[in-house]
């Protein structure tokens, strides 16, 4: 199994964190009763660092604030 490597979210993990938001909504079994558009997104990054994990492809997404 391939490593964790947890990083520092760029536009480039756009696509990817949306795709996560999607998968984890209450309406799929999740716990994220929100979706934050790229826009938002863009200016969380903007503000604080928002952290992703990749394991051959995005596994997760946190937002520290």
């Amino acid at each position: 199994m391939k490593e964790v490597c947890k990083d520092v979210a760029t536009v480039n993990d756009l696509d990817g964190i949306s795709a996560l938001q999607s998968l984890n909504q209450l309406s799929n079994g999740g716990s994220l009763s929100a979706f934050i558009p790229h826009p938002q997104l863009i200016l969380m990054m903007e503000a604080l660092p928002q952290i992703v994990a990749r394991q051959n492809r995005l596994v997760n997404f946190i937002n520290p604030s």
